[in-house]
C-alpha cells in the first residue's frame, strides 16, 4: 500500500509507493523522511561541501543496529504534538514566531519551577510537574519542527554524544 509521507524539510506530503517501500526494506533501510526534491537538494548541498553521499547518510543505518532500535523505543510522535500545538495557537490568535515561542517556552520553565517549588512545599501533587513538562515538551517540539528538526534522529544522536562525553573511561 502507497505510503503518505510528510516532508522533514519542505512540510509537503509525499507518496511512497508500495514498490520503493520494498525496496527501502529489501535493504534494509528506513524510509526517507524527505521527498525526492528535498533529497536531491540535500545531496546536491552534501556534494557542494565536499561530504560523501551514500544511501547510508540518507536514510540511516541498518534496521538491526542498536542505535535503530534505540530510536524507535524513544519514538516521541512529534508530528501529532506539532499538529495540535499549531491548532491550539492559531485558535489564540498566536503568530508562528520563533521568538514568541521561545517567550512562551521561557514562561512554561518559570511554572515548572514554581510546581516543583509547591511539589515540595507540600502544596501540589506530582502531577502538576507532569503537566508542566508535558508544557514544555509540546513547546520543544514545536520550535524542533519551525527548524526542521525530526528530533526521533536527533535524540538518539545526542545521547549518544552525552554518553561518549560523561561515560568514556578515564584518561590514564
Amino acid at each position: 500500500m502507497d505510503k503518505k509521507i510528510k516532508c522533514a524539510r519542505c512540510l509537503k506530503f509525499f507518496v511512497l509507493s508500495d514498490g520503493e517501500q520494498q525496496f527501502y526494506e529489501e535493504l534494509g533501510y528506513r524510509l526517507p523522511k524527505r521527498c525526492k526534491t528535498c533529497r536531491a537538494i540535500v545531496k546536491q548541498e552534501r556534494e557542494s561541501e565536499g561530504k560523501i553521499t551514500s544511501p547510508e547518510v540518507d536514510y540511516g543505518q541498518p534496521r538491526s543496529t542498536a542505535k535503530e532500535q534505540e530510536a524507535d523505543r524513544l519514538f516521541i510522535d512529534t508530528e501529532a504534538i506539532v499538529d495540535f500545538v499549531n491548532t491550539i495557537e492559531e485558535a489564540k490568535g498566536y503568530v508562528k514566531d520563533p521568538r514568541l515561542i521561545f517567550a512562551h517556552l521561557v514562561e512554561e520553565i518559570g511554572e515548572l519551577s514554581r510546581a516543583l517549588w509547591l511539589f515540595e512545599s507540600g502544596k501540589a501533587k506530582s502531577t502538576l510537574i507532569i503537566k508542566e513538562l508535558i508544557d514544555i515538551i509540546f513547546l520543544a517540539c514545536y520550535i524542533a519542527d519551525i527548524l526542521h528538526a525530526n528530533l526521533n534522529d536527533e535524540i538518539p544522536d545526542r545521547m549518544e554524544q552525552i554518553s561518549e562525553q560523561y561515560l568514556k573511561e578515564p584518561a590514564r
